[in-house]
């Protein structure tokens, strides 16, 4: 005798073969899109970080200033990426102007490449692997000349 019980036999193909696979495959593509964004975060911070914090590692260092930043960023940056085959970065000043005593005014251009595995999802696709590309830039200005107009003119900014 059956006591309430119903039947569904049929349930536990439907959960398991249909659903499930659909559900872990969502999840899985989730995760590998997470680690997409916190790699081009990372890129992004450490090369604003570098870049905006120039004079402290140019300080103690007898390298030109390119090779110094240079060198900081890919030390910076390697650790902290994750899924990488490879990594290059470049650091470059494009001066203009006059020369300053506490350095030089123009830009300077932080270019971060890598390549990023993509694991799992590579076996469904061709591609295993992306080419991505960062880059920043950040005008150095002689501020200085702007507050001795003001001084000299008494010009409000």
């Amino acid at each position: 005798m059956n006591s309430g019980k119903k039947d569904d036999r049929g349930t536990i193909v439907i959960e398991m073969c249909i659903i499930m696979p659909i559900v872990i495959t969502v999840i899985f593509v989730v995760i590998n899109m997470m680690i997409v964004q916190l790699n081009n975060g990372i890129a992004t911070g450490e090369a604003y970080h570098v870049v905006c914090n120039r004079e402290r590692y140019m300080s103690g260092s007898g390298n030109s200033a390119e090779d110094t930043l240079n060198q900081a960023l890919d030390q910076m940056v390697r650790p902290s990426m994750q899924h990488l085959d490879e990594l290059e970065t470049s650091v470059r000043f494009r001066p203009s102007g006059n020369a300053l005593l506490s350095g030089i005014t123009g830009t300077i251009d932080a270019v971060i490449k890598y390549e990023e595995l993509h694991l799992g999802i590579g076996l469904l696709t061709d591609k295993k692997a992306t080419q991505r590309k960062v880059k920043i830039e950040k005008e150095i200005r002689d501020i200085s000349n702007n507050l001795r107009r003001w001084q000299l003119y008494g010009k409000t900014l």
